[in-house]
This record gives C-alpha cells, structure tokens and sequence, in this order.
C-alpha cells in the first residue's frame, strides 16, 4: 500500500522476508502497467487492481494460521501546497499567440500511512508520512513569447474580409 515508482526517487523498495521465490510478472498496453507479484504466504491468496484512483483488493483464499494478513490506511491529505509559477516552453510549430498546456498545475500534499501486518493474532503497526511534491504548470508556447529569448515573432498574415459593395475593403491580422 502507498508504493511510489518515480525517479528521482522515492522509488519502489522491497524486502523478501519469507523462505520462498517471489515470481514478479509485469506487463504493459499503452495506458496501463501490470505487476503482479506470486510468492507463498501459508495458501493466502489476494487479488487486486487500481484504476482511475482506486485500489480495489480481494481476499481469495484465507490461508493457514501462519498466513501474513496486511491491512493499509491512507489519511486524508493534509499540508496542501500551490504549485510554482506556471514555466513556458518554446515550441516553434506553436503559432503565435497560442499556447498549449503540456502539463496541468496540481497541488502538493501529505498523507498518513499506517500498516497493520497480522501473524497468528499478533498485529504489528507500523507508520510513515508521504510528501507529495506539487506539480508545476508547463505550457508550450512560441519562444518569441518567453521574455528575454531573443527570437522574433513570425510575421502575421492578412485575410482579406468580404464588405458589402460600395465600402472600402479593409485587412485584419488573423
């Protein structure tokens, strides 16, 4: 529960501290990562997914006395933190005065996480703190509108506009 895979770190850690393998099959489409893990814990049997925000976990099989049963909770978030200034990014297919937003603004935010690991009726606790970094807004725009970049902006182009006849004909920057 509450484990990160991201660089640089924290990065996904784990300990085996059983007599048997763990098997760890992963596998990938383009808009999700599977890992499952197999290893033996006294015929326990557990399965589970989390999409969209939301881990859902089932118990298969109960197992025998000896079974490692663990149980997670995750506080609300607190010590929310605003994201930095957004960063603008020179793009050249970006035509003036567009801009294109290559990644959203979120805030950052602590939570609680508490453990709970249960062996033969005796339950051990164990708690730590993640931070999560806010996430700063990057926006892709031509660089002759990032200020001190040195580059001009391409010239506009004129379309003419149909006026009724009789007036005179006028152009606009389009």
């Amino acid at each position: 529960m509450e484990a990160t895979i991201s660089w640089p770190p924290p990065d996904l850690q784990f300990r085996n501290d059983t007599d048997s393998a763990i098997l760890i099959r992963t596998s990938y489409t383009n808009s999700s990562i599977t890992v499952a893990l197999y290893g033996d814990n006294e015929g326990r049997i557990i399965a589970g997914e989390q999409s969209e925000g939301r881990l859902r976990i089932g118990v298969v099989a109960e197992g025998g006395p000896g079974a490692k049963v663990v149980t997670a909770d995750v506080s609300e978030p607190y010590n929310h933190r605003d994201p930095p200034p957004p960063r603008y990014v020179g793009d050249e297919t970006i035509v003036p005065p567009e801009q294109k937003e290559d990644q959203s603004p979120a805030q950052g935010y602590t939570v609680k996480v508490t453990r709970t690991i249960t062996v033969d009726g005796v339950a051990t606790m164990k708690d730590w703190t993640v931070v999560y970094s806010p996430r700063q807004q990057i926006i892709k725009v031509h660089p002759c509108q990032i200020e001190g970049s040195g580059v001009s902006c391409p010239p506009t182009t004129t379309t003419p506009i149909p006026l009724p006849p009789g007036e005179t004909t006028t152009t606009v920057a389009a």
